[in-house]
Formats: C-alpha cells, sequence, structure tokens
C-alpha cells in the first residue's frame, strides 16, 4: 500500500510539472514573437532582478539591504540599457556596483566581510553577464532565431533529462549535489538537444523559404555543448541550494520552484551560445548551420 501511495504521489508531481511547465511556455510564447522590441528587455530585466532576488534570499542576503537593493537596481538597469547604449555603459555600470560594494565593505566597520561582496557581486555578476547574452544573441545576423537555442537547448535538455532519467536512470551522476540525477538521464537530455537543433535548423530554413542548407553536424555539435553547459547551470544550482540547505529558490511555479529554478540552465547555456556563435562569425557563415 505504501508503494502504491509513494507512486501515485510521485505521478501526482509529474503531472505537475508537465501543468506548470506548459501554462508557463504559452505565456512566454507571446513574449518571445516580441523580442526585437523593448518589451522583451523589460520581460528579461524582471526575471534577472527576481533571479538575483530569489538568490540572494537563498544565501541570506537579501535583508541586508544596503548590498542588495542597489544590485537588484542593477540587475534590473542593465538589460534595460543595452539595446540603447554602448556595451561600456554596461561595463561602467558593473564596475561602480563593484566599487560600491568595496566602499561598504571598507566604511561600515566590519559590518560587511569581503565574503558578502563577493557573493553580492558575483551572483549580480552572473545572472547579468547571462541574461545580456540573450540580448547580444537576438541583436545578431538572423538574431531572432538564433536567440531561441538558448530555450531550446536548455528546456529540452531540462525534459528529456528528467523523463529519460526516471524511465532508464540507474546510474547516479553526482549524488552528493543532485541525488536523483543520472548519468542515463544526462545523456538522454544530450541526445535530445542535438536532435531539437537540427529540427529546428530545418525548420528555420523552411520558415526563411532559404536555398542555404543548415549544417546539420554542426547544429547537433552545438546542442552537445549546449546540454551540457546547461547541465553544469543545473547542477550549480542544485549545489548552492543544498550548500544552504533549500529545496527551491522559490515558489512561482508550482512542481518546479521559483524563477531560478526554472531559468537556471538558462543562465547556463546563454553564455556559452553567445561564445560558440561569435566565435563561428569569425570563422565561418551563420548560414552555414542556419
Amino acid at each position: 500500500m505504501i508503494v502504491k501511495i509513494n507512486n501515485k504521489g510521485r505521478w501526482r508531481n509529474i503531472l505537475q510539472r508537465i501543468i506548470t511547465g506548459a501554462v508557463a511556455l504559452i505565456l512566454f510564447i507571446p513574449v518571445l514573437f516580441f523580442s526585437g522590441y523593448f518589451i522583451f528587455d523589460v520581460t528579461m530585466a524582471v526575471i534577472s532582478v527576481m533571479a538575483l532576488y530569489e538568490l540572494l534570499s537563498c544565501v541570506n542576503m537579501i535583508r541586508k539591504y544596503i548590498v542588495s537593493i542597489p544590485a537588484l537596481a542593477v540587475t534590473f538597469v542593465v538589460p534595460l540599457l543595452y539595446r540603447n547604449y554602448e556595451p561600456q555603459t554596461v561595463i561602467f555600470i558593473m564596475i561602480l556596483l563593484l566599487f560600491y560594494l568595496l566602499y561598504v565593505m571598507v566604511f561600515t566597520n566590519k559590518k560587511y566581510t569581503f565574503n558578502d561582496i563577493a557573493l553580492v557581486y558575483f551572483s549580480a555578476a552572473y545572472i547579468t553577464v547571462s541574461v545580456i547574452s540573450v540580448l547580444i544573441i537576438r541583436s545578431l545576423e538572423f538574431g531572432e532565431y538564433l536567440y531561441l537555442l538558448i530555450f531550446i537547448g536548455a528546456w529540452v535538455t531540462d525534459t528529456f533529462a528528467y523523463f529519460t532519467g526516471k524511465l532508464l536512470g540507474r546510474t547516479k551522476l553526482v549524488p552528493k549535489i543532485s541525488p536523483n540525477k543520472t548519468v542515463e538521464g544526462a545523456v538522454g537530455g544530450m541526445v535530445f538537444c542535438a536532435a531539437a537543433f537540427v529540427v529546428y535548423g530545418i525548420i528555420v530554413i523552411k520558415l526563411r523559404d532559404s536555398d542555404i542548407e543548415p549544417n546539420y553536424l554542426v547544429l547537433a555539435a552545438i546542442g552537445l555543448a549546449v546540454s551540457a553547459f546547461a547541465q553544469i547551470g543545473d547542477f550549480s544550482a542544485s549545489a548552492i541550494k543544498r550548500q544552504y540547505d533549500k529545496k527551491d529558490f522559490g515558489s512561482v511555479f508550482p512542481g518546479h520552484g521559483g524563477i531560478l529554478d526554472r531559468f537556471d540552465s538558462v543562465l547556463g547555456v546563454a553564455p556559452v551560445l553567445m561564445i560558440i556563435l561569435s566565435a563561428l562569425l569569425k570563422v565561418t557563415n551563420i548560414g552555414l548551420f542556419l
């Protein structure tokens, strides 16, 4: 009887995850259609500041307002400025935040330690850089198609790693950090991500009505790399939660946790994909793989 109850509860949780994920996706898709407009920047800024709020709450820094509020403000403002200002402006703002935090450390009579300052600044920089990477990819040639690879890579990996692990998982991957994640699940996530990238390449070529043929090998290779870093982003978030004895960063999405629980893989993917695409731009034409 206990086993039956546990199995029933497990499938109820799975169903809740599916429903929540579907609803979140339905709500987010209209935003993606307006990625070329300021509304997308606002959405990314809101996601950014909510993610930082959850992270600072997790590491017990959110109530240290003299450092948390400026960090939250910077994380919200920077995505709003990126489209209309030079990248140097973003760098300047991040440097100002750094020196402000150092000023606080020096002139608050040891109330704030270097560990506090480093924790707040790293958290703000990590989330801000990742969000800015989404906007950078969107600004590239064919960026209206390329930036979607961030979300496809992160969410396909999350979804299929989860279900592959549930169905086939036997070998624990990093049990001390995430005891439910398996090698089989990780491999499944990577395989399906590579396949999704190939399928997306075909769809984009059809939509563009272009004679350019996608380079399926390059797309699949990028999918594998993106999936690997999506899982690193996921494991990093799990490591933080485990260190601070938290189950979730928040409760915005039933069955999924908070914004950061849902976007941890996206944060891991965006900078890596931005670097890959920027490197490919220097040696080849984006049209070769999209």
